[in-house]
């Protein structure tokens, strides 16, 4: 060994020392801060190759993930959604893509910084929840195996959608359950609001969530009428409507100022429910949902399965964990498929319960190996940048990186719409492919795409603006003509999307060029 080879080894194994004597000396609240860091550094690692939105990728191409990127660039510039502008997802939702507008317009750099930093909460949360029934770090080198498997499961899909958005949120409100079960207490009234401010977001972003909610809440006064604590569940409860409605109520005061809360119970709730279902029977719907869960999402929704098994197996000893957990879920799944509609990326939301498999298997391996902080920061290093590169050979999205954006069809039509002052465009009879982003143009028919809802009012509101030529330039999906007489084919591309070829389509209404000379 020569001796820089030496000088760099015991550089090496003081600068780990120095590590493990920080965490023994510090105090909780800096141990936080490297939890927080080390947070940061994975999920960024996760998501650049399995997001869409990372600055890896020319864009997100995903439909859903422009719908929403449309509505926040329009509340920027003061319209108001469901009034203005028609989307079915909730108005919390919104409102981070319109965070992510005040960054930037014209990249999905706010979107990205969005989603790492809710993703890092998931990390933070998923490390605090396993540490609850373990000391040792083996959780460090176990967990980037679980985010492995949900970053690259078909369940991830595109990257940044509302259950992506909502894991941290909900993993952050079993925590506080699962720790009061853990110490055998109470939840606080600050605890109790922190949970009833998750659950106000969860239903501002996609009511469904809140089905997580009611199985909590349930396995909460389940203990406390067991118990005969019926004051502290009045303190809890009035704590967790307070949460919510500090959440709620501002959002429903903005409506009601702006003329738009009608449209938002329209949209949001009445439309959803009555319009987004599908038939079939609940046997049906549940094999359906098991085949996917363990056939397409085996990588993390077993590690889920393993957690709820060991918390039934020590049913006495963990038996009000075992109570939110399985009740939750069971809710969580009856409100999320109940509606028979199951679309890939729903699934998402149940790797909430993924970091639980991690429990027993950390457990097992403390009481054979001996791991101290620095090999547990190494390996979990280590195991990152192999799950990245794995990623970055086998990811689903991956065929999109390194595509210049002058080849995509959002691109080449935007070049070609740019000799049009105050372009008027519609996105006609598909979800919003992110034609309005490329180009910077934002809608003008509430009706801006169509969504995947039988609304005949939207579907005919769109056929008018086309027959009557109210726009100047419409983009279709593998339609190669529009009713009417108005417009003329200006261009054509096929693009690779979701395993298929699709063929978009450009139409300029007739005399437009002759006008703009």
């Amino acid at each position: 060994m020569t001796h820089d080879e030496k000088r760099f080894r015991t550089g090496c194994s003081e600068g780990m020392e120095k590590i493990a004597c920080f965490f023994r000396k510090t105090s909780l609240p800096e141990r936080r801060l490297v939890l927080v860091v080390f947070s940061l550094c994975t999920a960024f690692l996760f998501l650049l190759f399995s997001s869409k939105s990372s600055p890896l990728y020319p864009m997100n191409d995903w439909e859903d993930c422009h719908c929403f990127f449309t509505l926040g660039r329009g509340i920027r510039h003061g319209m108001v959604p469901y009034r203005d502008l028609y989307e079915q997802k909730g108005p919390f939702l919104y409102f981070l893509y319109y965070l992510a507008a005040c960054i930037s317009e014209t990249s999905f750099t706010g979107v990205f910084m969005i989603e790492w930093i809710l993703f890092s909460g998931f990390i933070f949360e998923s490390v605090r929840i396993i540490r609850l029934w373990t000391n040792s770090f083996f959780p460090l080198i176990l967990l980037p195996l679980v985010l492995y498997g949900i970053t690259s499961s078909p369940a991830f899909f595109h990257g940044c959608s509302a259950e992506e958005f909502c894991l941290p949120v909900l993993l952050c409100s079993l925590k506080i359950s699962l720790s009061a079960c853990r110490r055998e207490r109470n939840l606080s009234f600050g605890e109790a609001f922190l949970t009833g401010i998750c659950a106000g977001i969860c239903f501002l972003v996609k009511y469904t969530f809140c089905g997580f909610y009611i199985g909590l809440g349930i396995a909460h006064l389940i203990r406390h009428f067991h118990r005969r604590q019926f004051r502290s569940l009045f303190s809890i409860v009035s704590g967790a409507i307070a949460g919510f409605s500090a959440i709620l109520l501002p959002f429903l005061l903005w409506y009601a100022y702006v003329g738009g809360l009608e449209a938002l119970i329209q949209a949001y709730l009445y439309n959803n429910i009555t319009m987004y279902s599908a038939s079939g029977n609940l046997l049906s719907r549940a094999i359906s949902v098991a085949y996917n869960l363990v056939r397409r999402n085996g990588e993390w929704f077993l590690p889920a399965l393993a957690g709820m098994c060991w918390f039934l197996w020590h049913w006495k000893q963990e038996m009000d964990a075992c109570l939110c957990t399985l009740l939750s879920v069971v809710f969580l799944l009856a409100a999320a498929f109940g509606g028979g509609v199951a679309y890939t990326y729903y699934y998402l939301i149940l790797c909430v319960y993924a970091p639980l498999g991690l429990i027993p298997l950390s457990r097992l391996l403390e009481k054979h190996f001996a791991l101290r902080l620095r090999g547990g920061i190494l390996l979990s290093v280590c195991l990152s940048v192999v799950c990245m590169a794995v990623a970055a050979k086998t990811g689903r999205n991956t065929y999109l990186v390194g595509v210049a954006k002058e080849n995509l069809p959002q691109y080449v039509f935007a070049e070609r719409m740019s000799v049009t002052k105050d372009t008027r465009l519609l996105n006609y009879g598909f979800l919003d492919g992110g034609f309005y982003y490329a180009s910077g143009v934002l809608p003008e028919s509430r009706y801006f795409c169509q969504l995947n809802i039988p609304l005949v009012e939207m579907v005919n509101e769109q056929r008018k603006l086309v027959i009557d030529g109210a726009i100047d330039y419409v983009v279709t999906r593998n339609q190669d003509s529009l009713p009417g007489d108005h417009y003329r084919k200006i261009a054509e591309s096929t693009f690779y999307y979701e395993g298929v070829d699709q063929v978009y389509t450009l139409f300029e209404k007739r005399g437009l060029s002759q006008m703009e000379e």
